[in-house]
């Protein structure tokens, strides 16, 4: 990490207490959800094109880990919501604005088990050419990053077509970028699909923890440090 690079604003949405689309029972989906999140904030802190990188949750899990690596927390919307994520996206390019106003910001979900330091860094590289952009997921249809130079002017629009929905509103599609930016993980198909194209640690232990099958490995990441900012809450 650099002081003079991006701000990573990370939404982590409280799991919902409902059957979960991933085709697994809603505890093991949930550990799940914490490892997709817990491998997505990994890769962002070994990326040496960031300068900062906030969390916005609510979901204690996530918010306990995000303490022992030092990693600034702001706290999310809870379930009661009406737009939980686009609300944490605001959350935290407010802060982007009151702490780090001239860098420019990208919004990385935490769904994006295959991250790596590498991806993430050829695709702020593509970012860096746009005012705004925006990275549509696998099929085209929802959106994985959104990135503005001015924080203060980075619109989220995350839910159904968002894809077409950020273009609408001015912001350039992103398409020839990695594969790990853009394979978000909703569904048991994105899951398999997450699997082969090679996970972070976090997520394969839970999967090997359950017992299902061996989930292909990536060779170990080298953590960054991160810049020791007191975590807000």
């Amino acid at each position: 990490m650099t002081s003079t690079g991006w701000t990573v604003v990370v939404p982590v949405a409280t799991w919902r207490l409902h059957e979960s689309r991933l085709g697994l029972p809603l505890a093991r989906a949930n550990a799940m959800r914490t490892a997709f999140a817990l491998d997505t904030i990994a890769a962002i802190r070994a990326c040496e094109h960031v300068g900062a990188l906030v969390v916005v949750s609510a979901q204690p899990d996530v918010v306990a880990s995000c303490r022992r690596m030092a990693v600034p927390v702001l706290a999310g919307p809870g379930l009661m919501s009406g737009d939980p994520l686009n609300a944490a996206v605001d959350a935290g390019r407010r802060w982007a604005v009151l702490h780090r106003r001239d860098a420019p910001v990208v919004v990385v979900p935490s769904d994006l088990p295959c991250l790596t330091p590498s991806a993430l860094s050829s695709t702020l590289g593509v970012l860096a050419t746009r005012a705004t952009a925006h990275v549509p997921d696998a099929v085209s249809r929802s959106t994985t990053l959104i990135s503005a130079l001015n924080a203060a002017v980075l619109q989220p629009a995350y839910g159904g077509n968002s894809t077409l929905t950020h273009s609408v509103l001015g912001s350039w599609a992103a398409l020839g970028v990695p594969i790990e930016v853009r394979r978000d993980v909703d569904t048991a198909e994105h899951l398999t699909q997450a699997l082969a194209i090679g996970v972070g640690p976090a997520t394969a232990a839970a999967w090997e923890r359950f017992g299902i099958q061996p989930a292909p490995r990536r060779r170990p990441r080298r953590v960054a440090s991160l810049e020791r900012t007191p975590v807000a809450v």
